[in-house]
This record gives structure tokens, sequence and C-alpha cells, in this order.
């Protein structure tokens, strides 16, 4: 794992708790995440990872304790700005052709028509693909346009829910040279594909979090996250 020098924190949670119903799916959680930072959280199904990266992407608001955007709750907006997430849902319209949704998103974050049409090539979506509606997409043709879109803005920040998914091996290590000068928070099962990347790991397990050693990446444990 690579150090990286300490500066003010982008997002900070102190004490952050969540329940769902009676069911307390994070409890007491300390976490920072300062610029140039690759997190990796990892753990087994139900220990709240996902849950964790939805908070940190300002998504959902905790039961109880305090989450700061650049030291402030009112950074958030300036933050959003400079983040992009990828969740287990790929945020796409399935009857858009895949040119017609990065086209929709560029003008929403005001990009220009040059942009999307760059990082469909850059995914490896030719013509034929790119004018077909979605709901025809495989899964990985899906996920594929699911990275364009999250690139488009070129954002600072990019939070993670399991993107090696249905990905093959080579455009997986083409997504990990695109990450690595960015700042991230990545949860996943793949280890051995993100370990090496990380900055800093934790395991989540029963809702809390717990840094690990730099060293060998642990056993990859089975399961989905939540």
């Amino acid at each position: 794992m690579g150090e990286v020098p300490m500066t003010s924190p982008i997002v900070q949670l102190s004490g952050v708790g969540k329940v769902f119903g009676t069911w307390p799916v994070l409890t007491e959680v300390q976490f920072s995440l300062v610029a140039g930072e690759r997190i990796l959280f990892f753990g087994p199904n139900g220990a709240g990872k996902s849950t964790l990266l939805r908070i940190i992407a300002s998504l959902s608001s905790p039961t109880s304790g305090s989450v700061l955007f650049y030291g402030s709750r009112d950074g958030v907006n300036d933050y959003r700005r400079k983040m992009g997430y990828l969740g287990h849902s790929t945020s796409l319209y399935p009857d858009l052709t895949g040119e017609e949704n990065l086209a929709f998103f560029s003008a929403l974050r005001g990009i220009s028509c040059e942009r999307s049409g760059h990082w469909l090539e850059q995914v490896g979506l030719d013509r034929d693909a790119c004018r077909r509606r979605v709901r025809f997409y495989s899964a990985g043709m899906k996920q594929r346009l699911a990275i364009a879109r999250l690139l488009l803005h070129d954002p600072e920040i990019l939070l993670l829910d399991e993107p090696f998914n249905a990905l093959d091996g080579s455009f997986v290590q083409t997504f990990l040279q695109w990450i690595r000068e960015k700042t991230v928070v990545l949860v996943t099962h793949q280890l051995e594909l993100s370990w090496p990347l990380a900055s800093r790991a934790y395991r989540v397990s029963h809702g809390r979090i717990k840094e690990t050693e730099a060293g060998p990446a642990p056993p990859a444990p089975g399961g989905a996250s939540t």
C-alpha cells in the first residue's frame, strides 16, 4: 500500500451510526478521507459497506453522528460537484441508447458532446452499440457505459461500489489506470484487484470499521455488499 501525505479532510465522519427500523447497520464509525487517498472497504455480506459508502457520498443521512465536507456541513454542494459515484445500480436509462444516455448526463452538467463521444470510445462501445437501447446491452456493456457516465465530468473524488462486476480483465486494468491518480473510496470483494491500489484498507464487520495493516491481501469474503 502506498503512503499519502495527510492534509485537511475532504470528508469526515464522527460517531456515525445508521439504523434501518430496529436493525443497526453502522455503529460509531470514525473515518476521514483526504485528497489523494485510495481507501478500500471490504468485509462479509451485510457488514454495512454499501450503506457507509452512500453516507460518504452524501446520498444517505446517518441516524446519529455527524458528516462534514471540507470541514463544514455547508461544503456538501462543492463536494458533490467534485465527486463521482458508481453504485450497484448503473443509473442508466434502459430505453435510451448508450449515446443518448451520455448526451443526457452531459447536458445536466453542461459538458460538450465531444467529451461524451470521447468516453464512449474510451470504454470500447462502438457505433453500433452506442445506437442500441441500453436494455439490450450485456451486463458488461452496461457497466462500461456506467463508467463512462462516472468519468464524464472528470471528478476528483470517486466512490465506487463493486465497480469490477461484469468487466473483463483487460478493461479492469485500464480502469485501474484511469483512477490511480484520483481520490478513491472503493467497496469490493475482489481484493486481488484492488489491494495494490489502496493507501489504506478497512475491514467492515457488524457495522464497525477497523483499519488493517499493509501486507498481502486477506482472503476475499463471499457474498454481495450491503
